[in-house]
């Protein structure tokens, strides 16, 4: 897709600007050696070889000397910062969540510095077998509420893209019911808003039913929730995570997240993306259709 080429630009041209940073820093370090090394190595041979050189030459070597020394420092400092800085950037980084709520408000708090998409793989029905809720369920849509508002805020401010993936079955009733209203309401809320309409992409699977297991309960595949911000970090929010809540910087790993999310994006059915000429009928039509292949049950 053309947005994703353009946001997967701005990351490698960030990239190489901090590898470029790092080389200046290091050739500067070299270059600071090399000439201390030769100056300290004239004064050396000027002095076994009885002073060949005048007070005047000796005084330009020394003044060489003296600058080299402090490009030396000078260009370590900035090495060694530039390395700290970029791996700050892309290095490991793992953080924590004690429970789905704190890790909604630090997903808020990313949200709010996002600089240019935001990946939402959050709304995928569930597996078999999940733990009982252990959260504050008033506290969790009220925050959910605030996480989508951070979001529009976003794209009007920071023109930040916004892609949602969404999956449904047949028999997951109150659940598709609440996320095809998530759907219909972030497709509505962005195409009528002319300044971000071209910033949101969404796409959905309606995924097969296995069967039931032997206890007669829904059998599907299991799906992994998260949310990507900027291609730098992924953010596991589902409750089935309780215990191993955590978002993750690290460019490898999160990689393998990004292209987890072009590929389900490449193979899902797209609903909605006005950047590629879609129009408000055609979304339309697709949403009826989506409508008829799943049963809307209000739980």
């Amino acid at each position: 897709m053309k947005k994703t080429q353009n946001e997967k630009q701005k990351n490698s041209v960030e990239e190489r600007r901090a590898t470029l940073i790092r080389r200046i820093n290091l050739v500067t370090l070299i270059t600071s050696i090399v000439l201390m090394v030769v100056v300290l190595f004239l004064l050396f041979v000027d002095g076994l070889g009885g002073s060949f050189l005048d007070e005047a030459q000796q005084s330009h070597l020394r003044n060489w000397l003296i600058v080299a020394v402090i490009t030396l420092f000078l260009s370590a400092l900035s090495f060694a910062a530039s390395l700290l800085v970029e791996r700050k950037m892309f290095g490991l980084k793992i953080v924590k969540f004690k429970d789905i709520n704190v890790a909604m408000k630090y997903i808020i708090d990313e949200v709010n510095s996002a600089e240019t998409v935001i990946r939402d793989l959050t709304w995928l029905d569930s597996e078999i077998g999940r733990p009982a809720r252990q959260v504050n369920i008033p506290a969790k849509n009220n925050l959910e509420i605030e996480l989508f508002d951070a979001i529009i805020k976003r794209s009007k401010e920071k023109s930040v893209a916004y892609h949602q993936v969404f999956t449904f079955t047949k028999t997951d009733k109150p659940k598709s019911d609440g996320r095809f209203k998530a759907m219909k309401k972030a497709i509505e809320t962005y195409s009528k808003d002319s300044t971000i309409c071209d910033l949101y992409s969404c796409f959905h699977y309606v995924t097969g039913n296995l069967g039931e297991t032997a206890k007669g309960k829904e059998r599907t595949f299991p799906k992994i929730q998260f949310m990507l911000i900027d291609d730098k970090t992924v953010i596991f929010t589902s409750r089935r995570y309780n215990g191993n809540l955590c978002a993750i910087k690290e460019k490898s790993i999160v990689n393998i997240f990004v292209d987890y999310c072009n590929w389900a994006e490449e193979y899902g059915v797209l609903i909605y993306d006005k950047s590629c000429g879609m129009t408000a009928k055609e979304t339309d039509n697709i949403i009826k259709e989506l409508e008829k292949s799943i049963t809307i049950v209000k739980a």
